[in-house]
């Protein structure tokens, strides 16, 4: 029988450079803490940091933000990879998760203002992130999120409860998903940048999990918390097709 080659072949010499790279990242910063973020919960800040210093944030965000500017998802791959080999897919979710699911928002969706506010930040590792999407009472089910965020002058006062949410603990700003018109069905979803620091947040964590004990996993919840209505992410009532379109495009 004819031998098969698993030799892959979509990798050219800048992404073998890109894993030497990421795979001596890992080795230096992650592998000797996994035991330690695994008993906390959650993996260190400076983590951010370190990760910031070598490019790995924002890998396909623009350049004039701090990104890397590079619209090829094998970089992604790439880190993904090299993290899992270590066993280090619960702290794939701080880095990977900032990558994948987060900063598409941002790019997607944010004015430039809100962009230097937030975005520059996260890729510099000064900030974290989070996207809160998931409630208890309704899971990942867009479309029956009771959260709301009712809008008032120059604010929407927000009230609610999100729960499962990846960096929940360590996050500085949270994308939220709320009804800011509870009458429109799917039409009436907004998105929020919440800064955590904002009178009425709070949060609980992390949740114990029966695995990826090291992925930082929170409960928040928003007791009238009012947020600027600069702070409103893309149009409002546009949350639903946000989410849609911005998912398929980080996926």
């Amino acid at each position: 029988m004819a031998s098969v080659s698993l030799a892959r072949t979509i990798f050219d010499e800048s992404h073998d450079d890109f894993r030497e790279t990421v795979r001596s990242f890992v080795e230096r910063h992650v592998v000797p803490h996994l035991d330690e973020w695994a008993e906390a919960g959650r993996v260190d800040r400076g983590l951010f940091r370190e990760a910031a210093e070598l490019g790995l944030l924002g890998i396909s965000a623009p350049e004039r933000f701090g990104g890397g500017g590079v619209d090829d998802f094998r970089y992604n791959a790439i880190l993904i990879e090299e993290l899992a080999r270590v066993g280090a897919t619960a702290v794939g979710m701080s880095i990977t998760g900032f990558n994948d699911l987060i900063a598409p928002y941002l790019v997607a969706l944010g004015t430039d203002e809100q962009n230097e506010r937030w975005l520059a930040p996260m890729i510099a590792g000064d900030t974290v992130g989070a996207i809160a999407l998931t409630e208890p009472g309704t899971g990942s089910d867009l479309a029956a999120i009771t959260t709301t965020a009712r809008p008032e002058g120059d604010h929407f006062v927000l009230t609610g409860a999100k729960t499962f949410i990846s960096t929940g603990m360590l996050a500085d700003v949270v994308i939220v998903a709320a009804r800011t018109d509870p009458d429109a069905g799917r039409g009436g979803i907004s998105l929020l940048c919440v800064e955590t620091d904002l009178p009425g947040f709070s949060r609980s964590g992390p949740l114990k999990k029966v695995g990826l004990k090291a992925q930082d996993t929170a409960e928040l919840f928003f007791d009238e918390v009012r947020v600027p209505r600069s702070a409103l992410l893309g149009v409002e009532g546009g949350g639903w097709a946000s989410c849609a379109t911005t998912s398929r495009r980080s996926a």
